[in-house]
């Protein structure tokens, strides 16, 4: 069965970057590298919609494949069984995607009822590549809300990567703005950090505008960062922390402009008691 052409029905984004994860990969100025492990992320995200289990078998590495998601084990056929095969009206539209180093990133809009029954579901997906095979995947997902308070999905907003020159810097105002601002609730440096006049938050319980993230602070506890990932001007962080009393897992993607956060998505998810994981992996 022929691969799903994934790429040409696609919002534009500029793939042939060189930025660095802290992971560092050195072909990650090789554009050739950059389609080809980026194509076939998509391919096999798509494949949950084909339930097209081909897919798997050509681009998942066949011995190791290392899951954090916490509802599925180890292994290529693992990914398959749960995900790919069970029958279902399943739907994958791709929103933002991005290559790091070995990591590929990618923002979907999800329908998968056999999990979610007929929510919606924005999720963040993150590959590992050794050579040209998929070898390990986090992601993060959660239900679409009806209504948002800002009037923005959590989908919607600029797709293009750009600014490739300023990588490091905008992980450095990434990783500042974490640490700092939302884990050690330094209202200074989220007022530095944030634009004072254009802030488009795309949580659909926040408003827009950098005095809304302000007086957020008080509704979740911000612990640990555990990863960087990024693409000129789109940056995404990997923190673990609470909300609602609940143990949960924030994966933040941030627009970087002139030195300045402008946007915001997100997804939150319940990372479950260590007593219901189907790996030993853990969520990060």
């Amino acid at each position: 069965m022929a691969i799903p052409d994934v790429m040409a029905k696609l919002p534009h984004c500029d793939t042939n970057n060189n930025s660095n994860h802290h992971r560092q990969n050195n072909d990650s100025s090789n554009n050739n590298t950059d389609d080809v492990r980026i194509e076939r992320t998509l391919a096999v995200l798509k494949s949950i919609e084909t339930h097209d289990t081909t897919v798997a078998d050509k681009y998942i590495n066949p011995t190791k494949y290392i899951q954090h998601n916490l509802e599925v084990d180890d292994g290529r056929d693992q990914f398959k069984d749960i995900v790919v095969r069970p029958p279902g009206d399943n739907k994958v539209e791709f929103a933002r995607y991005f290559r790091d180093g070995d990591h590929v990133v990618v923002h979907s809009n999800y329908r998968l009822p056999n999990f979610y029954q007929n929510s919606r579901v924005a999720a963040f997906d993150i590959f590992r590549f050794e050579g040209d095979l998929i070898v390990e995947h986090w992601d993060n997902l959660q239900v679409v809300p009806n209504k948002t308070v800002s009037g923005h999905t959590m989908f919607d907003g600029p797709t293009k990567v750009t600014g490739l020159d300023k990588m490091d810097e905008n992980k450095r105002v990434v990783r500042e703005f974490i640490e700092k601002g939302l884990i050690k609730k330094d209202k200074a440096v989220i007022s530095k950090l944030l634009s004072p006049t254009s802030y488009t938050q795309h949580n659909p319980n926040i408003a827009d505008g950098r005095d809304a993230i302000l007086n957020a602070l008080d509704l979740f506890t911000a612990k640990t960062l555990h990863a960087v990932y990024g693409s000129g001007n789109f940056v995404l962080g990997l923190v673990e922390g609470e909300m609602d009393g609940k143990h949960v897992a924030f994966f933040d993607l941030f627009r970087v402009e002139n030195g300045l956060i402008v946007e915001h998505w997100d997804t939150v998810e319940e990372i479950p008691p260590k007593s219901e994981w189907k790996n030993k992996n853990g969520k990060f």
